[in-house]
């Protein structure tokens, strides 16, 4: 997937820019499969972006509410410049019903329903905003600690 993604910024001459964090960024989870979440919101974002257009990724500091507990939590902010999502669309992107909604199906993209699933698994959230601007911030927020059965997911 980074080759893809990786590829698609070339042609189309998109700047990153990655804001450094000035918060904690060592979060408990499955590294592997909230990569994963990443690169395919990011392979989103690229694919809706207008040639010579930015994608930002920042950070920060959030909390979540856990049975009832506020627990600090980290954000990963990814903010791009590209057509948005449909108002009536951003509260269900995320569920099964809508997992395709202006995604091309592909085996090696995680589509969004499948990286709400991740998400919840290890006890974050994820949400789409539109930008004022134009285009899509992708929202991911995942406790710091983990409780050790919470992202088993065999």
């Amino acid at each position: 997937m980074v080759n893809k993604i990786k590829a698609k910024v070339l042609k189309k001459e998109i700047l990153f820019v990655v804001i450094k964090p000035n918060v904690p960024t060592i979060v408990a989870c499955d590294v592997v499969r909230i990569k994963r979440v990443i690169q395919s919101l990011l392979l989103h974002s690229v694919r809706f972006m207008r040639k010579h257009g930015k994608i930002t990724i920042s950070f920060e500091k959030s909390t979540l509410n856990i049975k009832g507990t506020s627990v600090p939590a980290f954000k990963v902010l990814i903010a791009d410049q590209g057509v948005g999502i449909p108002q009536d669309a951003l509260d269900r992107i995320f569920s099964d019903k809508t997992s395709k909604t202006r995604t091309k199906a592909d085996s090696k993209e995680l589509q969004f329903a499948m990286c709400k699933k991740i998400i919840d698994v290890h006890k974050g959230n994820i949400f789409a905003q539109n930008n004022p601007d134009g285009g899509v911030t992708f929202n991911i927020v995942l406790p710091y600690e983990q409780d050790e059965a919470s992202t088993d997911t065999d």
